[in-house]
């Protein structure tokens, strides 16, 4: 028998190896899913645009853009909302992206001057599971 000023010691030392090798988001805590994986996973990292007021004046398309991370990924779900809500009756394109890209365009005629769009980005893992959904929304100024 262990006495308990060692027990405890023991146990707080314990949990903070377990916690160091356990997936742990920045965030807080995940729920462990099948065979102890995480079932929280962070979205993508987006780069551009974010939460901008954009001048698309003589430009054909705008680009979105992102980190790329293929060790996990096997590809991207872009989607495009007209306004700040994501939902469905909202969704003004949608579309897969490969894992090696970093990037898509978006025809700058499908964008109105005035209008505020939000856009998603999901990353999809070779297991088939999903990430969180990155998003952020932006205006557009000029066309």
């Amino acid at each position: 028998m262990i006495p308990m000023k060692y027990g405890m010691k023991i146990a707080a030392a314990l949990f903070f190896v377990l916690l160091s090798i356990s997936p742990v988001s920045a965030q807080g805590l995940s729920r462990s899913g099948p065979m102890g994986f995480s079932d929280f996973q962070p979205g993508p990292q987006l780069i551009y645009p974010l939460g901008d007021e954009l001048d698309l004046s003589g430009k054909g398309f705008l680009e979105f853009k992102w980190r790329r991370d293929t060790v996990y990924a096997s590809r991207y779900i872009f989607k495009l909302y007209k306004g700040h809500s994501m939902y469905e009756s909202a969704l003004i394109l949608k579309q897969e992206v490969s894992a090696r890209q970093i990037s898509c365009q978006v025809r700058s005629d499908l964008l109105e001057e005035g209008e505020v769009y939000t856009w998603s980005l999901t990353m999809v893992f070779f297991s088939g599971n999903k990430s969180d959904k990155s998003f952020s929304s932006f205006k557009i100024i000029k066309k």
